[in-house]
């Protein structure tokens, strides 16, 4: 993990997954994680592998008492509970 930014009222870091799958593939995933105002920013970047790729993570949709509004546009995700 590499703390990339920080300040009173945001952080930028990136965490970097290295999979060593045979001698002749690498597989490099590196996940950019940002909070700045109350907003969480989850950038994803995959190399060493052609072809399609899926990701998924785990999202909390409600809290026992209210729903999350969930936006899926292209390849981002925007999740938002009482307006924030």
């Amino acid at each position: 993990m590499e703390v990339l930014e920080e300040s009173p009222n945001s952080v930028k870091f990136q965490i970097v997954y290295k999979l060593e799958c045979t001698s002749s593939v690498n597989i490099t995933i590196s996940e950019t994680i940002t909070i700045k105002n109350g907003i969480i920013t989850v950038e994803n970047e995959i190399n060493g592998t052609d072809g399609l790729k899926r990701l998924n993570w785990p999202m909390l949709v409600f809290d026992g008492e209210n729903n999350v509004d969930v936006e899926l546009t292209g390849s981002s995700a925007s999740l938002e509970l009482n307006g924030k």
